[in-house]
């Protein structure tokens, strides 16, 4: 909760004590707030099915179930008191056309039965014990032999944190219920050099434009990153440093 405190809360909130410890969970099971960044990944574009859908990123949704198997092989045992009928992992997103293709994916993995997929506004009364929060945005996909128009990201991805009122916007207030779902893990799926390309500037850090979307993913960064690639090929992290 400490980002969410920093730039939301602005330091009021107090965290109990015992949630100040985290059962090591992979992947990266030193931190309990990472970022999986498909940066690297030339796979990690965006487009619409079609003109009725919103848009999507395959990449990422293969990544999000990739983790799956990770996370459940090192969960700790369920707690007695917790509700079977509620999946261990979440996997969150803003567009309901990447939620279908997460469920698709999943699916044909076997691996549903494990999972919440959803939007964020359908998980605000629950709560699952790791999170996989997936931004979608990436580089457009270019359709070879037709012009594809570039899908810049949507409004809510740069929204301010307050408004001119001093209220939270709707961008923070998704933030917030989706960053605050998870109990022991927080994953962010994100092209991290994309919401930097559009980020807009605000070379004072003036507390009035800051983004709330990018200063939370480079804040969870900051606490541990690996690559999307590594998700999916094991092998490519060894030596790496993240």
């Amino acid at each position: 909760m400490a980002p969410l405190n920093h730039f939301i809360y602005r330091g009021m909130l107090t965290s109990r004590p015992e949630t100040h410890n985290a059962p090591p969970i992979g992947p990266y099971p030193q931190s309990p707030l990472i970022v999986v960044d498909s940066s690297r990944s030339q796979d990690s574009r965006i487009y619409k099915p079609d003109k009725h859908q919103a848009r999507v990123n395959e990449h990422h949704a293969q990544v999000a179930v990739a983790l799956v198997p990770q996370i459940l092989a090192s969960l700790p045992p369920r707690s007695p008191a917790a509700d079977p009928a509620v999946p261990r992992i979440g996997i969150l997103t803003p567009y309901q056309s990447q939620v279908q293709l997460i469920t698709q994916k999943a699916r044909q993995a076997g691996l549903l039965e494990h999972i919440h997929v959803g939007t964020v506004n359908s998980t605000q009364a629950l709560e699952f014990e790791v999170v996989i929060f997936d931004t979608v945005e990436a580089p457009t996909r270019q359709i070879p032999g037709r012009t594809t128009k570039e899908l810049r990201p949507f409004s809510f991805t740069f929204d301010t944190i307050l408004d001119e009122n001093g209220m939270a916007t709707q961008a923070t207030r998704l933030l917030n219920v989706a960053h605050s779902r998870a109990r022991y893990k927080l994953i962010y799926l994100a092209h991290v050099d994309h919401l930097h390309r559009y980020q807009p500037k605000n070379p004072e850090n003036n507390k009035a434009k800051q983004r709330l979307l990018v200063e939370l993913v480079d804040w969870t960064a900051n606490e541990g990153l690996i690559y999307s690639d590594m998700i999916l090929q094991p092998s490519r992290g060894e030596g790496e440093t993240c």
